[in-house]
């Protein structure tokens, strides 16, 4: 096994930006931390793999299709190409698709698109090197189920004429549910020239909306990851200046964003909302998401560093089947295809699915390549909406209904759990 790895940096060049994941004028006024794109080129004989990172909210049809008109003409195929998007809430809005949760900065869609073309040329053009893989999991929780049952909520009628809002019963509503399902696995890989790491590629499951400042641009806990382990790993030994490549994968995390904060001293308004919302989220002090972030790139760090169950493949696979986006939500006929891809490395599965998965479907998909190390991954290519399972159908709630008017969709179709599980089966079979 040979490979190579690269990364860039994708922010901005200018300040205001819209920002993408929130109301349509949000915008940010300043820049916290670098955004980037990571890039890895790993080659088994004949076969090429590229993996591609973004720290943006998602990749867009726009963005891969930009990319991969290029990257086609270079010889790679369109299953030969992961993108992957880490879904923080304050990089700019490029999905036009979506207007509602940002107003897209095409001209910054461009300028990525450019910056990924330039990255993956020079890997292709790069000589490989022979590499082996540190692989390890572990358990750790990175935030809390976000879905919590309400006996009344106060709930915003999107289509309604006559009232904004309206009562709903025994629904869920957006609050902090420590018994609530989460994936609490962690994965990380390190790509090893001799005894040098390389890159690293690492996998977590939760929204990355901690930043306390919501009108900057910042990477946010995957950025201080990265750059822990940028502290802790040289590259001098073999002679690059280019800083670490640190991938990251978002996985199965719709219902999951990072814990609350301390309750502060209530208002009479925030009581009486209270009382109709119930329990809430509450934001993260700065010393809050310091000490989150920090508990998190610490633990990464000490498994990266630690270089036990070193292997090495001797094959690689790929696979990816589109489908049309009517498949799995009502209204969304005009929308980019839904997109399953697969990679295989040996005895690690890379899995993504374009939507906003929840927590369940981990252990769902992981059943399916049990022999496997696998690491199911959301955000990719052109996301849908959010996938709940068929459990949580029946309680309602953001997920499930209240998030499809910013979609663009009416809601997800009947039987949405048989039909992602369908989908994610067509490509774990090589």
């Amino acid at each position: 096994m040979f490979a190579c790895a690269t990364t860039r940096v994708i922010t901005p060049p200018a300040t205001p930006v819209f920002l993408g994941g929130y109301e349509p004028d949000r915008r940010a006024f300043r820049v916290e931390t670098d955004l980037e794109v990571n890039c890895l080129r790993v080659v088994v004989g004949d076969n090429t793999l590229i993996v591609l990172t973004f720290d943006l909210l998602y990749v867009t049809a726009g963005l891969r299709n930009q990319i991969m008109e290029e990257l086609l003409k270079l010889g790679l195929k369109d299953e030969q190409v992961f993108m992957a998007a880490s879904h923080t809430h304050f990089a700019p809005a490029i999905d036009v698709t979506k207007p509602l949760l940002g107003c897209p900065e095409i001209s910054y869609l461009n300028h990525v698109a450019e910056l990924t073309v330039e990255a993956v040329r020079q890997l292709l053009d790069s000589p490989t090197e022979p590499v082996t893989i540190s692989l390890k999991t572990w358990q750790q929780a990175l935030g809390v189920n976000r879905r919590r049952m309400r006996r009344v909520r106060l709930a915003r009628r999107y289509r309604s004429s006559v009232l904004p809002f309206g009562l709903e019963f025994n629904q869920a509503g957006m609050g902090p549910n420590v018994e609530g399902p989460i994936d609490p696995i962690i994965t990380a890989i390190s790509f090893m020239c001799e005894s040098q790491i390389i890159a690293v590629l690492w996998s977590g499951s939760c929204h990355p909306t901690g930043q306390c400042d919501k009108h900057c641009v910042d990477s946010d806990f995957p950025g201080v990851v990265r750059g822990r382990l940028r502290e802790a790993i040289s590259l001098a030994a073999w002679g690059s200046a280019t800083p670490l490549p640190v991938l990251f994968l978002q996985g199965f995390s719709g219902d999951v964003r990072p814990p609350s904060g301390r309750k502060n001293l209530r208002s009479p308004q925030q009581l009486v909302r209270a009382l109709l919302l119930g329990s809430q989220f509450e934001p993260l002090s700065t010393e809050e998401y310091r000490l989150w972030t920090s508990s998190i790139a610490e633990s990464v760090r000490e498994f990266v560093m630690s270089k036990s169950n070193i292997q090495t493949a001797t094959y690689v696979q790929y696979r990816r089947l589109n489908y049309s986006a009517g498949e799995f939500a009502d209204g969304a006929d005009a929308l980019p295809p839904v997109s399953f891809h697969s990679l295989q490395i040996g005895s690690l599965i890379i899995v993504g699915a374009s939507a906003e998965v929840v927590s369940e479907y981990a252990i769902m998909v992981r059943r399916m390549r049990p022999e496997c190390v696998v690491i199911p991954v959301g955000c990719i290519d052109h996301v849908i909406g959010y996938w709940p399972t068929s459990r949580m159908i029946p309680e309602g709630g953001y997920e499930v209904r209240h998030h499809c008017h910013s979609f663009g969709i009416r809601c997800c179709v009947a039987g949405i759990e048989q039909r992602v599980l369908d989908g994610f089966a067509a490509v774990l079979v090589f």
